[in-house]
């Protein structure tokens, strides 16, 4: 599914797995993209799930497993300045790909909640998730374990990184890695 639009984006209860390209790919420019519901993209030969813009997003329940060449989801909205959030709610998935589990550049403040990215990446350079934002990052109540590169990469990153009871186990090449002057909190329970 491509969808190219100036506009918001609302979408719920979306399956889209087993394609040849991305199970779905978002260019929404300037609007806010919003997924409701539980949301699978599993098997995709690229992306499971990708969305550029210059707007809020806010996903829900999203399970990207399993992409055959690419990432489990790439967000983008690092254009649109310090009020492009993401934020993730729900339970999230993002396993076994061949790439990174998840890429999040965002221009703001990242959110998300129950995020699992176990066992991605065939080479030494994908790690659970890569990460860069131009505000704080919270992540609560995760796995981000036995990945081929860190469990967790934060790019060019100059705030602060709140982890709620994360498991970083048996990465390859560690736990963490930090580029910038930002730094990890490491807090033992969740909410």
């Amino acid at each position: 599914v491509y969808v190219y639009t100036n506009g918001a984006v609302t979408a719920n209860n979306v399956t889209a797995s087993n394609n040849f390209k991305q199970g779905v790919y978002i260019d929404g420019n300037k609007g806010t993209i919003a997924f409701t519901g539980t949301n699978t993209f599993n098997t995709n030969r690229f992306a499971g799930l990708e969305i550029t813009s210059d707007g809020i997003i806010t996903l829900n329940n999203i399970t990207a497993n399993n992409s055959v060449l690419g990432s489990g989801m790439s967000l983008t909205n690092n254009t649109g300045g310090t009020t492009a959030t993401i934020t993730l709610t729900g339970v999230n998935a993002f396993n076994t790909n061949k790439l990174t589990g998840l890429t999040l550049n965002s221009g703001g403040a990242v959110t998300m909640s129950k995020v699992t990215a176990d066992g991605n990446g065939t080479t030494t350079t994908s790690s659970g998730m890569d990460i860069s934002a131009g505000g704080n990052i919270t992540v609560s109540c995760g796995s981000f374990s036995n990945n081929g590169n860190y469990g967790i990469r934060f790019i060019s990153f100059n705030f602060i990184a709140t982890l709620r009871n994360v498991a970083l186990n048996t990465n390859t090449n560690g736990s963490t890695s930090l580029t910038g002057s930002g730094s990890i909190v490491p807090v033992a329970t969740c909410p």
